[in-house]
């Protein structure tokens, strides 16, 4: 620090060091008036004041300071956003426009057919593939109304029944909405481990909801809440490959809370 308050301080010089970079200065002679020098010897003694300030302060470059400034800039602008968003925000808290408490009033009827679903459910599920031995597994599936409570969109999330509680899920995340112009519940199920996207409607049958969609004329899927209660549900999936002839159970879910 001495070094660059003396280099400052020279009334002859050539250069003078700022930061980590060297400025040529015309020469400074004793001869010249020192009223036609004050200005600038003074400004580049208050810049050479800063350098020296922000080196004894922070310890580094002055570089990485001004790094350090934008950086401390940018959190308090975040937490500033619609004065909601801090650290102990959740991932709803996250998404303007998400969330919603409860279901649009002009679905009428048709809002009741999934609201029972809605919340956080324990799961255990067993998936029968064809001809292969059967795979138990447990997780979560969570529930919520969003977009206005015009729609319900929920994630699942299993592993391996019996793992370690840090042990990863594979996820997947469904969004469904009422469709007004066709009378019906349409849904779209996005299989992320698998790279699915396949489109179903739903509907009321009796005391059950069901689903149905595929990938193909050939591929069929039905799948269907069969039993849900404030504390548990029960789950089914099935599957046609030949267009809806023939069926078998592939998957079922049963969920508590």
């Amino acid at each position: 620090m001495r070094d660059v308050i003396r280099l400052i301080r020279m009334e002859q010089q050539c250069r003078v060091w700022i930061g980590n970079r060297r400025v040529i200065r015309d020469m400074v002679t004793k001869d010249t008036a020192l009223w036609k020098h004050e200005g600038r010897r003074r400004r580049v003694f208050l810049i050479g004041a800063r350098v020296c300030r922000s080196l004894a302060v922070h310890g580094v470059g002055f570089g990485n300071h001004l790094e350090n400034r934008k950086n401390l800039k940018a959190r308090a602008q975040v937490r500033r956003y619609h004065g909601i968003m801090s650290s102990n925000a959740t991932p709803s808290e996250l998404m303007p426009g998400l969330p919603a408490s409860g279901p649009d009033p002009e679905l009428g009827e048709a809002g009741h057919l999934f609201a029972p679903l809605i919340g956080d459910w324990r799961m255990r599920t067993t998936l029968m593939p064809l001809h292969e031995p059967a795979i138990e597994m447990e997780g979560f599936w969570s529930f919520r109304w969003g977009l206005g409570g015009r729609a319900v969109y929920d994630v699942i999330g299993f592993r391996p029944a019996g793992s370690p509680d840090d042990t990863p899920t594979r996820n997947g995340l469904t969004v469904r909405f009422y469709d007004v112009s066709l009378a019906t519940w349409r849904q779209v199920w996005i299989g992320v481990p698998r790279g699915e996207i396949i489109e179903f409607a739903a509907r009321r049958d009796g005391p059950r909801i069901l689903i149905e969609g595929g990938t193909s004329a050939t591929l069929r899927l039905r799948w269907s809440f069969e039993r849900i209660t404030a504390t548990e549900f029960a789950w089914e999936g099935r599957t046609s490959t030949d267009g809806g002839s023939t069926w078998y159970l592939e998957q079922t879910i049963n969920g508590e809370r």
